[in-house]
């Protein structure tokens, strides 16, 4: 829906978990890990999608293409902020 409503020159900005976190504590650990998954029901699969290649997927449906411009890491990766730009296909 965000990608629909923003104009071309616009920004998009993602606050999410990062990708797998195979390294990380909370993630190594069975029980932080289950405890995860078990209240966030959706991050499992989260964890295991292209975020990117979604968001690109549902520009071009809206005739836009999403510029990848950073990403910026919080607590370790567990976390990440991506910001894209919009642009027109056309």
């Amino acid at each position: 829906e965000a990608i629909r409503i923003l104009q071309a020159g616009g920004s998009l900005i993602i606050t999410e978990y990062g990708e797998l976190p195979k390294h990380h504590m909370l993630y190594r650990c069975f029980l932080s890990r289950w405890l995860l998954t078990k209240f966030e029901a959706f991050l499992n699969g989260f964890w295991h999608e292209d975020l990117s290649a979604e968001l690109q997927k549902h520009a071009k449906k809206q005739n836009k293409k999403l510029i990848f411009i950073f990403e910026s890491h919080v607590f370790n990766g567990f976390y990440r902020v991506n910001h894209y730009k919009i642009r027109d296909i056309n």
